[in-house]
């Protein structure tokens, strides 16, 4: 994340959504939250984040496909989508997991992702002006 963002040239402060890969098991998303707070800093806490997995399930090589797609739509629409089945977000993470729908208020959107073969990766996605 820290890199993709240096490389768009984006503060953490700049984004207005992460969708992480968001697996939905204690432990793998501590490790996620860790990961976050690391390469945000005390962005971490106040960016709004939403997980696909609550809503699709986990689509192996497809989770990034329709992580970018709910990215694109959020920036389009201008909307951030609730983190769905995730009514309970655990307070170890520290993150601001959306509960309801509400507007983007940045014109950046990040989107992260990991394997368990050890690949991580993350995409920047900046609205631009008609």
């Amino acid at each position: 994340i820290r890199i993709a963002l240096e490389q768009a040239k984006v503060a953490p402060e700049q984004i207005g959504l992460l969708i992480p890969h968001g697996e939905a098991n204690v432990e793998y998303d501590r490790m996620e939250a860790r990961a976050i707070h690391a390469a945000l800093g005390e962005a971490a806490s106040s960016v709004a984040v939403s997980p696909s997995r609550g809503a699709v399930g986990n689509l192996a090589a497809g989770n990034g496909a329709v992580d970018l797609m709910r990215a694109a739509l959020a920036l389009r629409h201008g909307i951030i989508p609730k983190a769905v089945n995730c009514e309970q977000p655990d307070p170890e993470c520290g993150l601001n997991i959306v509960q309801e729908s509400c507007p983007l208020d940045r014109d950046v959107v990040v989107v992260s992702g990991y394997s368990w073969a050890g690949q991580a990766a993350a995409l920047v996605l900046k609205r631009f002006a008609e």
